[in-house]
């Protein structure tokens, strides 16, 4: 793990390492939580994007900055937000599917082999696990310490992917979708509160659109 990170992959294993001290940290204020969120999603895309420092200049690279960076924010609240409204198993898998989804699309169009993948598996194996815990045995996970890494490092893969291999940031968007979903679950009056049958119902909802994507 050198520092600064050299690569995506080592960047993701720093950005972890940040996160769990944000965890540690936990502040309970509301300013103060959102002022060291905003400077956390900083770091972390600091740390990702340091080998490509010199070359992330102009205009158009910096609004792709601050679209992230207004992104990783954006879902980082929509998860704080759902945590109060859905059950924790569907907290962790349909942010489960934005990432798959992305790894799927990395696979098919050959992007980012070792460099990027390689986390994005690690990644899908621990939220994967987390899932499988939150079901049987959901007393042992904290929804507040599992929201940075399943919002945040979704972001995270996303601008790996646009500023290392050039994938169109507008592409990205598609793997959006379940953190949309999530966002309106308030609405979503008639899927019932059971933890399965919620996770069934929001997982296909968030999962006819990609699959849509996916076969055009």
């Amino acid at each position: 793990m050198p520092f600064p990170a050299m690569e995506a992959g080592n960047g993701f294993l720093w950005s972890t390492v940040l996160l769990m001290v944000f965890v540690w940290l936990s502040p309970s204020s509301v300013g103060l939580r959102y002022l060291v969120r905003a400077l956390f999603v900083v770091a972390v895309g600091a740390l990702l994007l340091w080998e490509r420092r010199t070359e992330l200049v102009g205009s158009t690279h910096l609004r792709n900055l601050l679209a992230f960076f207004f992104l990783g924010l954006g879902l980082w609240s929509i998860l704080e937000r759902s945590a109060q409204q859905v059950k924790l198993p569907s907290l962790v898998l349909l942010p489960l599917f934005s990432v798959a989804s992305l790894y799927v699309f990395l696979q098919s169009h050959h992007i980012g082999q070792g460099i990027l993948s390689g986390s994005v598996v690690l990644q899908l194996l621990l939220m994967s696990l987390v899932f499988v815990i939150s079901v049987l045995r959901p007393e042992l996970i904290s929804a507040a310490a599992v929201l940075p890494f399943v919002s945040i490092f979704s972001v995270a893969f996303m601008a790996g992917a646009h500023f290392y291999f050039n994938v169109n940031p507008w592409t990205l968007m598609f793997f959006c979708i379940p953190f949309a979903v999530l966002w309106a679950r308030g609405w979503l009056v008639f899927i019932p509160r059971s933890g399965l049958v919620e996770v069934a119902v929001l997982g296909v909802i968030a999962a006819m659109p990609l699959a849509y994507f996916f076969w055009h």
